[in-house]
């Protein structure tokens, strides 16, 4: 799914991310494998981001490496390719953004899930943009 940040960055949410434990999986040999390593907002620390296999479930999910933080992380990656880990509660609420033009303020999401029309306009935009260069 692709996110645009409300000041306008796209993002690629990869999933979420829940805290590591090395008890459940410390005897069963490559069932972790590191992903990326991500910088969770707000302090811009760098986290590890892993994938698990669960052999009880026969499926994959990701999780974070951390002493530091703890919860649901939404991981996600930008348009530079770096990627980030931002609580959950975060990544989905509102914020205020101020209206210079018309001094006022109003909230918005800080991240909404865009459509394929404005992907399609914000690629064709790109596009021209390199042309003109």
């Amino acid at each position: 799914m692709i996110y645009r940040h409300y000041k306008g960055g796209l993002y690629f949410v990869e999933g979420y991310a829940t805290p590591f434990s090395n008890t459940v999986y410390h005897d069963v040999p490559n069932t972790v494998q590191l992903v990326a390593v991500a910088k969770y907002e707000p302090t811009l620390e760098d986290i590890e981001v892993v994938i698990v296999y669960d052999g009880n479930v026969k499926g994959t999910y990701y999780a974070y490496k951390s002493e530091t933080i703890n919860g649901v992380m939404v991981f996600y990656r930008g348009l530079d390719g770096k990627y980030w880990l931002r609580p959950r509660e975060n990544f989905y609420e509102e914020v205020e953004v101020a209206d210079t033009e018309h001094h006022d303020t109003y909230s918005m999401p800080r991240f909404e899930k865009v459509s394929g029309e404005y992907l399609f306009d914000t690629i064709t935009e790109l596009l021209s943009d390199e042309k003109s260069i």
